[in-house]
């Protein structure tokens, strides 16, 4: 029996439309599959090198284009179906892909070509068609001792592209030599170098060798002002801020060591007050508090073991909420993978959805109508033929007919009130008493006090005499036999009805020197024993 769960030979377009569910729900969708073995074969590919890698989304919301790592291609694709297939150079082996804010040029980081390819945009989609590959080693002191690389190699892997006094500059993460090379890719047909930036904690060492961040994801913020970046065996998070001018200088780099955890895939809030991180080797997200660079903190830890393993990340663009992708933890190459979408106030499951096998990247469109991920797939070297599995893309739907707001949180409110029990509360139930007309030196009939424990404590219950000027009833009046001084009794709780009473004997010892009417009060006071 053969481990087949869907047929190879065709690079699928997943379309998942998100219902109205309560949340946390899990959204299995609609599976809409587009067949491409023939066009991927004409174009000379072998089926076994599907596996979709990075996701960008066009500023437009209307598409993707994706990286197909093994295939040395950038799958063009709608909200529905693959538009067209771009070819790169041979050994290409493109990772991350970026789209300039303005929509003209794309770039891509040639990992295994150490280069990067620029596709033209300015004429939409279905127009997209490849300018030129260049190789990156040239922008960079491969001589220089104190440059790291590996046996020449630098190994260019996320990328983004952000656009200043209307040039578009690309960042690339050099995962073989700890830095980030800028370049000004406005015009393709001449690519320019403007800086080369370290990064991680052990950026600025000497010795080369010592320099351990390997960056991997990259991002922007949404102000163009502010880069993030995973620095992957480090474990760290550098972020570097772009100064004004019209041409792009950089502050100075800030460094995060998130406990000692891995970082990966970086994605920014929109309001740039945080940032969030996947980490796949404890599979987390770790969501960063950003707003002071002076004082960076670790705002919430989000265990994802349950799920999978994370391994990106992207932030909604109204900020509300944060969709992961998940690997299956069990049985990645044969199992679906998931999204994941996480309010980022209360840091609720909203939604949850079923999408290919390995999903490795995750984008939504600028309007936050649509999440394209890309699923890898990546069949391990000891399958056979007929058991692998093509890599596909998935296209979530993120918003209903009739209900714009999709994933926003929803809220709902519920009446609250209770009713406490003091812990210490007496009530006495006679209000009033009346001793009648009593002779001087004689003593009145006895009357009672009733007292009530209304609380939750035993308590003891002691007694004072007010508004008694001629001091009458301080030395007439006696509460179960005693002075009012020396009077004293205890009253236990009754926790189930909260209230238990006594009866205290009360009379008067007249005075000789009495006479007249006398008015006065007795305070009762309770304190827990």
């Amino acid at each position: 029996m053969k481990n087949r769960i869907v047929s190879i030979g065709f690079l699928a377009v997943l379309v998942i439309t998100a219902a109205a569910l309560p949340a946390p729900a899990t959204l299995e969708g609609q599976h809409h599959f587009i067949e491409l073995a023939e066009d991927w074969q004409a174009m000379g590919f072998d089926l076994d090198c599907l596996e979709p890698e990075f996701v960008a989304t066009t500023p437009d919301g209307e598409g993707a284009l994706i990286t197909v790592q093994e295939g040395n291609a950038v799958a063009v694709v709608n909200h529905s179906k693959l538009v067209k297939i771009i070819k790169l150079p041979d050994e290409a082996e493109p990772d991350g892909i970026a789209i300039s804010p303005d929509g003209k040029v794309a770039v891509t980081a040639n990992e295994e070509g150490q280069s990067i390819s620029l596709i033209d945009l300015s004429h939409g989609l279905a127009s997209a068609e490849l300018i030129g590959t260049i190789d990156v080693l040239q922008f960079l002191p491969m001589d220089d001792p104190n440059f790291k690389h590996d046996e020449g190699e630098v190994d260019p892997e996320g990328v983004v592209i952000f656009n200043r006094a209307g040039r578009s500059y690309a960042v690339l993460a050099l995962e073989k030599s700890a830095s980030l090379l800028v370049l000004d890719v406005t015009d393709p047909g001449n690519v320019t170098n403007m800086s080369l930036l370290p990064v991680g904690i052990t950026g600025d060492l000497q010795n080369p060798d010592y320099r351990e961040a390997e960056p991997e994801g990259v991002a922007i913020s949404l102000g163009g002002d502010l880069i993030a970046v995973g620095n992957e065996e480090e474990g760290t998070v550098s972020l570097i801020p772009i100064l004004n001018g019209s041409a792009p200088s950089f502050g100075e780099r800030v460094n995060f060591d998130p406990s000692g955890r891995e970082a990966e895939i970086v994605a920014f809030t929109p309001d740039q007050q945080r940032l969030v991180v996947t980490n796949s080797k404890e599979n987390t997200l770790i969501i960063l508090n950003i707003s002071d660079l002076a004082d960076i903190n670790e705002e919430q830890v989000l265990d994802l073991s349950g799920y999978g393993e994370p391994t990106s990340v992207a932030v909604s663009p109204n900020g509300n909420y944060a969709l992961v992708s998940i690997a299956d933890g069990v049985n990645p190459t044969v199992n679906p993978g998931k999204v994941l979408a996480f309010c980022l106030t209360s840091y609720d499951l909203l939604a949850e959805f079923s999408v290919g096998q390995v999903p490795d990247s995750i984008g939504i469109t600028p309007d936050g109508n649509y999440a394209f991920i890309a699923n890898e797939a990546e069949n391990e070297r000891n399958i056979h033929e007929d058991d692998e599995i093509a890599g596909s893309i998935s296209v979530i739907n993120l918003t209903c007919p009739g209900d714009p707001v999709g994933l926003e949180p929803d809220t709902a409110t519920t009446e609250l009130s209770a009713n406490v029990v003091p812990a210490i509360s007496i009530t006495v139930e006679t209000s009033a008493l009346d001793f009648g007309t009593i002779g001087a030196g004689f003593s009145s009939a006895t009357r009672q006090i009733r007292i009530a424990n209304t609380g939750t404590h035993d308590v003891v219950v002691t007694a004072k005499i007010g508004g008694d000027p001629n001091d009458f009833y301080t030395e007439a009046i006696r509460l179960n036999g005693a002075f009012v001084d020396g009077f004293s009794v205890g009253i236990p709780a009754d926790v189930t009805d909260f209230e238990y009473a006594e009866d205290v004997a009360a009379s008067l010892e007249v005075p000789e020197w009495a006479g007249g009417e006398y008015d006065g009060t007795v305070l009762f006071v309770a304190e827990g024993i």
